[in-house]
């Protein structure tokens, strides 16, 4: 198989969905109560579901309906509405290349999903090496851990990792606690 059939049929259906208002039909309510879209309660495990109304985010972790967790945001603090709906910058299939010309807004003092096209990809956590994409605030130079993330801090894209090239119709999203 070539490494593009591998991306699809194995690593593709590995990496959570992320829903949201916008793709389920404009729930914007609690994942756990009831009269959720059948589409909210029979996501597979791993799913993501971003609640717009609170700005909060759940995971699901069974597949028993009303399983999903509050991972992101709480009652008092919610994630960041800054760094969304970004265009992607399109570039040459090469590694370490920037892939989106907005920097994060905000000094995270935690984790940082990374949004692609409504797909969660693997984001570097100090490291450059076997992951989707990484922060940087030298230019690409040197991934940067989370928890020291930074205001100005860009998103690199490593495409022999990614399996595919960012492309200016591309939209990127950061999803963090602020």
């Amino acid at each position: 198989m070539s490494a593009f059939t591998d991306y699809i049929q194995a690593e593709l259906p590995q990496r959570p969905v992320l829903l949201q208002p916008a793709n389920c039909g404009g729930y914007n309510n609690d994942p756990n109560a009831g009269g959720a879209p059948a589409k909210i309660q029979g996501a597979p495990i791993g799913t993501f579901y971003l609640r717009l109304a609170t700005s909060q985010l759940y995971q699901k972790l069974s597949v028993t309906p009303g399983t999903y967790v509050l991972v992101g945001g709480t009652s008092t603090t919610g994630l960041s509405d800054d760094n969304r709906s970004m265009a992607g910058h399109a570039v040459g299939p090469f590694d370490g290349v920037l892939a989106c010309t907005t920097p994060l807004t905000n000094t995270i003092p935690g984790w940082v999903m990374v949004i692609v096209n409504g797909l969660e990809v693997r984001v570097g956590n100090g490291t450059k090496v076997g992951v989707d994409c990484y922060f940087s605030g030298d230019l690409g130079v040197t991934a940067r851990a989370s928890g020291a993330l930074t205001s100005d801090d860009f998103l690199y894209w490593n495409f022999s990792v990614a399996g595919y090239q960012i492309a200016d119709t591309d939209t990127i999203d950061f999803i963090y606690s602020v």
